[in-house]
């Protein structure tokens, strides 16, 4: 029997001293239930460590769903992704779960000069529910009638003043580090987490600039300057005739206004770094180069997902983002002595280590249907894996890697391609896109007797085929230097699946339309061909 997912997380995130001492933690009876919003899907933890007498608090979101489930402890640990507290917690809520005994709780009353509504945008059916259909009705009238005069709205902060019944309500709203709403109001309603001068503003702002409203007045110019240096630009150029920036659902997009303006080699692309300091010399400036640690994308593995994150350590240019003379590979399966290197270099061997295909191994022995003798199977190089053991891989390795690029995004990485040694001069300069890509489906009608599906990947503003993927690998995509990594695991499986236009004879379509087109459009958009499409009135 398949291990419940709260579980599965843990053994699958925590070091076995780290779950060690949860279960130590748990079975002690250090763990204390705080409190449980049904409703919103969390629950608050209070837990007593195993060595002091030192409590910490446990925030769990979302904790249904092991896709969208979020743990934050209040303790300093960051060695690994799971520390001993939240995995104590997350026995507990398993406990809990399994025995039935969690119950919503509801406040008495609210006070309005700071409440905190727990939605990332402006969702007018969660506010809907949390205020009432009387209290919503309420709201709406109010905005229609009487909107707020906006003081104030910058880096994800409004601050508005709202007249109404002759008195005057001073309105706060601003995005949290959690990013939800802090919210606060000088009335006295008590009896809703929402007062009707809150929802009204929330009401007046999503209809003026839409429910992303609060991403669009964000500090997006490290966002912007990334787009910009594609094209060898940055924000303290002047801009004007040349680009624009468009904001789709709260993101930068940038707009291309001179059609003369091409995109350059990502080699050319003059990195946004600090000015190297001069210093007073008898023949040239000092350039500033430092040794670090990094990422290599090898190509070379020969089993899925066909490529493997390798550490080197070099000299690095910041003023040119290369690196200077040869570099060495580090031995990430034996001791590495870290007292030399930053905290930084040492994160990030942490991480690399986890991704390696010895841990890959260990994730699917444990949970594959192979369970127990998968290090036994003896695998051929051209042998393909099952889709479920695809999925499986996937979602081991794409929260490690998004963790890897994140920490690192500004520095260049390396790839190596298949079938080339491990040497300097093989080593091409790749740089990592945070925005993840998207996926999109083209239906027409190529004869009388075929019709063509074709995927195709979003990268920023560029739209390519699914087949311009520069290396085997459908984890990561590459393309013209940059690295993207997708939004879920099963996006790289879906690639994969429509890499190529699938042609489907028309004796087949009408079956292929309902088992594989139309699920496609539940996740991603799927644009028909007009000759397919026909409108069928009703009377």
């Amino acid at each position: 029997m398949a291990l419940p997912h709260l579980l599965k997380y843990i053994y699958n995130t925590g070091t076995d001293e780290v779950i060690r001492r949860g279960k130590k933690i748990h079975n002690q009876g250090f763990v204390e239930l705080v409190d449980h919003e049904e409703l919103l899907n969390t629950v608050n933890f209070r837990v007593k460590d195993d060595s002091y007498s030192t409590y910490y608090r446990i925030h769990v979101q979302k904790y249904s769903n092991l896709k969208t489930l979020l743990i934050r402890c209040s303790c300093p640990y960051n060695i690994g992704d799971i520390c001993r507290h939240e995995v104590a917690a997350l026995f507990q809520l398993q406990d809990l779960v399994d025995k039935n005994l969690l119950s919503s709780e509801t406040a008495g009353s609210y006070n309005q000069k700071h409440t905190v509504i727990k939605m990332k945008n402006i969702d007018l059916r969660f506010i809907r529910m949390i205020c009432g259909q009387e209290l919503y009705e309420a709201a709406e009238e109010l905005f229609r009638v009487n909107k707020a005069r906006i003081i104030s709205a910058s880096h994800e902060k409004v601050e508005a003043v709202l007249d109404f019944e002759n008195a005057e309500y001073n309105l706060i709203i601003q995005k949290n580090e959690e990013r939800y709403f802090d919210t606060s109001c000088n009335c006295e309603d008590q009896q809703h987490p929402m007062c009707v001068h809150k929802a009204a503003i929330f009401l007046q702002l999503s209809d003026a600039h839409g429910p992303n409203y609060f991403d669009s007045i964000r500090n997006w110019d490290k966002q912007k300057n990334k787009l910009l240096e594609s094209y060898g630009y940055s924000l303290n150029e002047d801009l004007s005739g040349k680009f624009e920036f468009v904001y789709k659902e709260g993101k930068p997009f940038l707009k291309v206004l001179d059609a003369s303006i091409k995109k350059v080699s990502p080699g050319a692309v003059k990195r946004l770094v600090p000015e190297p300091i001069e210093v007073e010399a008898e023949t040239e400036t000092a350039t500033l180069i430092r040794r670090q640690l990094l990422v290599v994308c090898n190509a070379n593995e020969t089993s899925y997902p066909f490529f493997n994150i390798d550490l080197v350590e070099g000299e690095v240019d910041e003023e040119k983002g290369i690196v200077i003379g040869r570099v060495q590979q580090l031995d990430l399966t034996k001791f590495i002595n870290l007292e030399a290197y930053s905290e930084a270099d040492r994160n990030l061997v942490q991480l690399a280590r986890k991704v390696q295909q010895s841990e890959i191994n260990k994730y699917l022995n444990r949970n594959s249907p192979f369970s127990g003798f998968w290090d036994n199977i003896i695998q051929q190089a051209d042998d393909e894996l099952p889709e479920e053991t695809k999925l499986l891989i996937n979602e081991f390795l794409q929260p490690k890697l998004k963790k890897i690029f994140a920490g690192s995004e500004d520095d260049p990485f390396f790839y190596l391609p298949a079938g080339k040694k491990f040497i300097t001069d093989n080593l091409k300069a790749i740089y990592f896109n945070s925005s993840a890509p998207f996926i999109s489906f083209r239906i027409s009608r190529e004869s009388s007797n075929t019709f063509k599906v074709e995927c195709f990947v979003s990268l920023d503003n560029e739209l390519v085929p699914a087949n311009s993927n520069a290396w085997k690998n459908n984890l990561l995509f590459l393309h013209d230097g940059e690295l993207f990594l997708w939004h879920t695991p099963e996006d790289a499986l879906v690639v994969e699946k429509f890499k190529h236009p699938l042609q489907i004879p028309a004796d087949e379509w009408p079956s292929m339309l309902q088992t594989v087109v139309l699920p496609l459009t539940k996740t991603y958009d799927v644009e028909f061909d007009k000759q397919l499409v026909r409108e069928k009135k009703e009377g």
